[in-house]
């Protein structure tokens, strides 16, 4: 959950262009996935770095597509958490800054034995979800128009309460792409909504947690690289950029930040809003007509801003998202 609100992973672990691979009518795609995200944030107050932040998610899944009808189809997707994580390096004290009356790192104390991670694992939400193609280069279009629309259930795996069921959320997704030659070139939007939701954090009261909301614009092309017509085996590699935005969020204290005055632990507090721009490479490998592999990382750097906006301190410019994910898919035609 708390990954959501700093990355939102630019691809799926499916390649963007595979409105080709969508099922017929009663015809359906098996796949079974791995990914792994990691935001890391060097934290920065007045010019001077005053530790650093790092968050991550392991996770693994299934998700399965049916065709219902020409051009239209259904999907389900599960995953589960190996290890969500929040960790902390050279963590300090929160200290005091009379000048500007407020909290201050700069002022604060190295702690020196650390600060312990802050971990969770288990099932999350589980996406629901339709994608359809008004035109596609299958039924003699020039281009394919890709959208997708899912649902997902409430994320039971968070970091802000063991007991609390979390929030769900909806996802928007369009894909235009074309064939030129080897070349096939697309542009994707997504945009993530994730709802607002009640939780007691241990040791809080209960609060709302209003996580990020996202979009992301993505521009890549794939390239047919090698092909085996007659065992149905070919090898395309792909090329991206993208450019992200993620909007302010409601989260409680304490949790970005390794520590914070005493008091304020847990309260509901607002994190600034960011953008961030990256590259990423795939692989999209078919051993044989009924199944690909697809092997992708992505690397994106997010611009400077507040953690907590009760306290002067930043993110710095050498902070860095990533996100890599590897998926096998099985083709039932």
């Amino acid at each position: 959950m708390l990954l959501s609100l700093l990355i939102l992973n630019p691809i799926s672990v499916a390649h963007a262009t595979n409105a080709l691979d969508q099922p017929e009518a009663l015809k359906a795609n098996v796949s079974l996935f791995t990914d792994f995200q990691r935001a890391r944030f060097g934290l920065d107050e007045s010019g001077e770095i005053v530790g650093g932040v790092q968050v991550q998610d392991q996770r693994i899944g299934l998700r399965t597509e049916m065709g219902i009808t020409t051009g239209l189809s259904a999907f389900l997707a599960f995953s589960g958490s190996t290890n969500n994580a929040i960790s902390y390096v050279d963590p300090r004290t929160m200290g005091w800054n009379p000048n500007e009356d407020e909290g201050s790192l700069q002022n604060g104390l190295p702690i020196e034995g650390g600060v312990d991670a802050i971990t969770t694992s288990g099932l999350r939400g589980v996406w629901m979800g339709v994608r359809g193609t008004p035109f596609s280069q299958l039924r003699g279009a020039k281009a394919d128009w890709l959208i997708e629309g899912a649902l997902r259930t409430a994320d039971k795996n968070q970091l802000y309460s063991e007991n609390d069921a979390g929030g769900m959320a909806l996802r928007l997704d369009n894909t235009f792409s074309t064939s030129r030659g080897v070349t096939h070139p697309y542009i994707r939007a997504t945009y993530t909504n994730e709802k607002a939701y009640l939780a007691t954090p241990s040791g809080g009261s209960e609060i709302e947690i209003d996580p990020a909301n996202s979009i992301d614009m993505i521009a890549g092309a794939e390239f047919d690289s090698w092909a085996d017509p007659s065992r149905g085996r070919s090898l395309r590699l792909e090329g991206r950029i993208f450019f992200g935005y993620t909007s302010p969020a409601t989260i409680p204290s304490g949790f970005l930040l390794p520590n914070v005055i005493t008091g304020t632990e847990n309260t509901a507090i607002s994190t600034a809003e960011y953008s961030r721009f990256g590259t990423g490479f795939a692989v999209h490998y078919r051993p044989m007509r009924e199944m690909e592999i697809n092997a992708e990382i992505d690397l994106a750097w997010p611009t400077p801003h507040r953690l907590e906006h009760a306290y002067p301190v930043t993110t710095s410019l050498g902070s860095s998202l990533l996100s890599a994910g590897l998926e096998v898919t099985y083709f039932y035609r």
